[in-house]
């Protein structure tokens, strides 16, 4: 079975960037960083994954993204 998996906390580490820091960055709020971060919403945004890719400055979306196989 495959499963989507965001790297988006992972990345948010790396450049010392909190969800709070993003969420004033970009406008996007808080909770919802976090619902993307976690997988828990039924639909993203192509909007705010554009403006968190532009903030983060990340350049290809496979950074953001990727799929894994899990033994589900």
């Amino acid at each position: 079975m495959l499963k989507l998996k965001c790297n988006l906390r992972h990345i948010m580490k790396e450049k010392n960037v909190t969800q709070k820091e993003l969420e004033v960055r970009t406008g996007i709020r808080q909770a919802g960083i976090s619902e993307l971060i976690n997988l828990k919403r039924r639909a993203i945004n192509l909007e705010h994954l554009e403006t968190i890719m532009n903030e983060l400055n990340i350049k290809d979306a496979s950074r953001l993204f990727e799929i894994v196989e899990c033994e589900d």
